[in-house]
């Protein structure tokens, strides 16, 4: 699992990134914690966050990747 964490000033974009996280790599969303159906191969990608803090979890590499040349 790889985790690309954004502080408090990015919180405006964190609905532009999930959605753009729905339309190229697919199944994922909010979780509580960390996602525990990665292994039944239900979600891709997964979003926490607490005190401004917000964390994007993705299962492969390539996901990540993708994402963090984007966002980053």
């Amino acid at each position: 699992m790889i985790e690309v964490v954004f502080e408090k000033d990015r919180y405006h974009t964190i609905g532009t990134m999930e959605r753009w996280c729905a339309e190229n790599i697919g199944l994922g969303g909010w979780v509580y914690g960390d996602p525990d159906d990665w292994e039944e191969g239900k979600r891709k990608w997964a979003i926490t966050s607490i005190f401004g803090r917000t964390t994007f979890y993705f299962k492969d590499d390539e996901d990540a990747t993708m994402f963090t040349l984007r966002w980053t």
